[in-house]
């Protein structure tokens, strides 16, 4: 069987690594454009407050909680994962009894939670909470590096055998994979012809794991564009901001003919550019319960 991987954020990243370790042949596409969630997401492992009516969200990243300490240490890299705790904050203790309630519902099946006591003064751990706060303290609570943790499971992936490329990827009607060239946007968000994309400094992103690079601008991007903090680029010249344009291009198929990759399954992570990759095949994108995507 093998299978193609759309998209290598966390979720891609686990993905390949799992099947890889069992010996699947797995190739990842990634275009590495911007706007990854992996980057922007704060690291809050932390499931058991949140999704009170969807128990099947609460299964899936409760045990993806449990299981993180083995990862860390099978992946023998560090992830920036630390137990450090959180706080549930509320103006009235009244307004934290919904929250208690949750908690000690799930508790007997999640023990690695901890016991979760009350704050009568928050501001004493974490100072810039304001003193007239209440506060419920969650032990178990945990922060993790997914930029750290995508990286060591892709590398980890290519260890095993999986393999990685770097294009705009596009389901066909029949199902397979087509592979383009990646494209980028220049100073003025025009899509240009050139391969390579603007990447996080710290992402393997700038290349394959362990193959040599250049080194990036002072800002992690080309030296002809500055990105501002509403995400648009500004030209060096002109100094007038410019929103960035879709990658994937205007028309279904533009940027070449490209190259079918072949697969008996495909995985679409793509996150935000999931519409983008099942644009050309019939099949619609769609958000799910448990808050990613999925294409039906």
């Amino acid at each position: 069987m093998r299978v193609v991987v759309i998209g290598s954020g966390i979720v891609g990243a686990a993905a390949a690594h799992r099947l890889s370790g069992r010996g699947v042949p797995v190739t990842v596409v990634d275009g590495a454009y911007p706007g990854q969630a992996t980057q922007a997401g704060a690291g809050i492992v932390c499931p058991w407050v949140d999704h009170p009516d969807d128990e099947d969200w609460y299964r899936l990243t409760r045990e993806g909680a449990r299981r993180y300490p083995g990862l860390v240490s099978s992946l023998g890299e560090s992830l920036g994962y630390a137990r450090v705790g959180a706080l549930l904050v509320a103006g009235e203790p009244s307004d934290l009894e919904p929250v208690r309630a949750l908690l000690a519902r799930r508790h007997a099946e999640a023990p690695e939670m901890g016991d979760v006591v009350d704050v009568a003064a928050p501001s004493v751990l974490f100072p810039p909470l304001a003193e007239d706060l209440s506060a419920l303290l969650v032990p178990g609570a945990a922060r993790v590096d997914g930029r750290a943790v995508r990286d060591a499971l892709l590398r980890a992936a290519l260890r095993q055998g999986a393999e990685l490329r770097t294009g705009t990827a596009t389901l066909t009607s029949d199902g397979g994979v087509l592979v383009r060239a990646v494209r980028e946007a220049d100073s003025h968000g025009r899509v240009t012809g050139l391969p390579g994309a603007p990447a996080d400094r710290e992402s393997w992103r700038q290349a394959t794991p362990g193959s040599p690079q250049g080194p990036p601008s002072a800002h992690g991007t080309h030296p002809a564009s500055e990105a501002s903090p509403s995400g648009a680029t500004r030209d060096a010249a002109a100094g007038a901001p410019h929103e960035p344009r879709s990658p994937y291009g205007d028309e279904p198929g533009a940027g070449g003919e490209g190259t079918l990759v072949e697969a008996d399954v495909v995985i679409v992570a793509a996150g935000a550019w999931s519409g983008e990759v099942c644009r050309g095949s019939g099949w619609s994108c769609r958000c799910s319960r448990a808050g990613g995507r999925s294409c039906t």
